[in-house]
């Protein structure tokens, strides 16, 4: 989403949280998405053209996987078009009204898809948790492919390129 709180174009995104902390209550939300490594997006920014408009985002299908290092999975699929509010419409608007994103902003649309196996075995009671090595892969046939292989947060790796660094490394090589 720009500045001026239109959206102008889609990615995909992760936002791999603490589903323990999570499932402990409501209130815990924010702790459960504020860690590193809490979220992913990518593989590309894909901005509207004439082919590419938020009515594509409207009817997208997203799929997700879950394959553990344990032989664990599960998959799913979700169409934005289930998605209640409107992105542009209701979303983006209201986000802006109680905040300032000088340099826009990404606005996750919402979770339609969430693990709900038994991560212990069927009747186990254990509900969805992730484990050290499980694939995440999130796909969209417009989107491309995102996917990430959880680690503990304490074992994330730090980002070394900030995103002012990034900018000037494209201005150097004469992108921007």
């Amino acid at each position: 989403i720009n500045r001026h709180g239109t959206i102008v174009g889609a990615t995909l995104g992760n936002d791999v949280n603490d589903r323990y902390l999570e499932g402990l209550s409501a209130l815990l939300l924010g702790v459960a998405k504020d860690r590193r490594g809490s979220s992913a997006l990518g593989p590309f920014i894909r901005l509207f053209d004439d082919k590419f408009k938020l009515a594509t985002i409207r009817n997208i299908h997203v799929n997700l996987s879950v394959d553990g290092i344990d032989g664990f999975h599960e998959d799913g699929v979700n169409s934005m078009a289930d998605i209640r509010r409107d992105p542009q419409d209701v979303l983006a608007k209201q986000l802006f009204d109680i905040h300032d994103y000088p340099d826009g902003v990404v606005l996750f649309n919402g979770t339609g898809i969430v693990p709900s196996s038994d991560r212990n075995g069927p009747g186990s009671g254990s509900g969805f948790f992730h484990k050290t090595g499980d694939c995440v892969r999130i796909f969209a046939d417009e989107l491309g492919s995102l996917v990430n292989v959880m680690v503990p947060t304490g074992e994330v790796r730090m980002h070394a390129h900030s995103m002012f660094e990034f900018m000037a490394a494209l201005a150097r090589r004469g992108v921007l």
